[in-house]
């Protein structure tokens, strides 16, 4: 570990601020002037962008037979998502969940969950192509319904910059790619920081703590701060979208290509982190429901309390992967 490491870890999170920014403003504007809904752009473009560190380290981890940093990554960053992700940004603000990610974003992302544990037990842990290629299906057909059923938005928020269209997709493009360096120098940054700190405290395979941990947390650094800027700018939307859009992104995408370029050997300790992500999943449901039986609203909501209280439970599972 050098100070260059220090360097560039400081450096990528200024690109993932920026580009997160960047990346919003012109989200938003391009929904404004097409009408489409901020949800399904979250859901899309956005949650494409947010996801591609995911996708570089995975992609690069099957070229290098490292599937455990990669697994870890993907399942480190959904369990990320949830806890850190959408807790720190209703820790802000209490975040209304749109019907359409109660009704098909979580459940999608829970069945790729499922799909993925059964097969896993079936074919003696190994996700093989054909297994990858019936995800990527059915990404394909979760992004059709999106589009096929989205409806017109009413996006009338007067601070809602309007750009051209060339504009816009300009600001996309300079904020997905200060995503994507911003978030290559926080991995590689970070992962020679954690491997150091890891082989330092005598913590046995080194490799999947920092899939888990420091992985997951930078690659899900697009995320964080692309929701928590949208929360701030008011349109919460596309920070939900975004979030939950990531994760299924992450499982049907980005696993799917991985298997594509190199069958991928899920470890049964891994599981763990599979059963979380159903029960984080899960745990939007129970405190949505406790929200609306608490106080009487027309829309189903995250509460700043809960925010709160699902990033002590991030705590919890750091600390539950942490302690020697």
């Amino acid at each position: 570990m050098s100070y260059l490491s220090i360097f560039y870890l400081i450096l990528g999170f200024f690109f993932l601020i920026k580009g997160a920014d960047l990346l919003v403003e012109g989200a938003s504007s391009l929904a404004l002037r097409y009408g489409i809904s901020l949800l399904v752009i979250g859901l899309t473009v956005v949650a494409f962008g947010t996801s591609a560190p995911e996708l570089v380290v995975n992609i690069l981890a099957s070229l290098r037979g490292e599937g455990s940093l990669g697994i870890g990554n993907i399942f480190g960053s959904n369990i990320a998502n949830i806890l850190l992700v959408l807790g720190a940004t209703a820790a802000i603000t209490a975040i209304p969940i749109n019907r359409i990610a109660l009704k098909v974003d979580l459940p999608v992302s829970m069945l790729a969950i499922v799909l993925l544990f059964l097969f896993l037990v079936s074919d003696g842990g190994i996700m093989g192509r054909g297994i990858g290629s019936s995800f990527l299906i059915l990404f394909l057909i979760y992004q059709f319904y999106l589009f096929k059923n989205q409806r017109r938005s009413e996006n009338d928020d007067s601070s809602i910059k309007q750009m051209t269209m060339k504009k816009s997709i300009i600001y996309m493009t300079l904020g997905l790619t200060g995503l994507v360096i911003g978030g290559h120098w926080v991995v590689d940054s970070g992962t020679k920081i954690g491997v150091y700190l890891a082989q330092t405290l005598g913590y046995e395979n080194a490799e999947g703590i920092v899939g888990l941990t420091v992985i997951a947390i930078g690659t899900s650094l697009p995320e964080l701060t692309t929701s928590i800027m949208a929360a701030i700018k008011g349109r919460v939307d596309l920070a939900v979208g975004n979030i939950l859009g990531s994760n299924t992104f992450n499982l049907l995408w980005v696993l799917g290509i991985s298997s594509l370029i190199n069958p991928l050997e899920i470890d049964k300790r891994f599981y763990l982190e599979m059963v979380l992500i159903l029960i984080c999943s899960l745990l939007i449901y129970l405190f949505i429901y406790l929200s609306k039986k608490k106080i009487q609203v027309p829309k189903p909501y995250l509460s700043r309390y809960q925010g709160y209280i699902m990033l002590v439970l991030y705590l919890a599972y750091l600390g539950y992967l942490l302690v020697p």
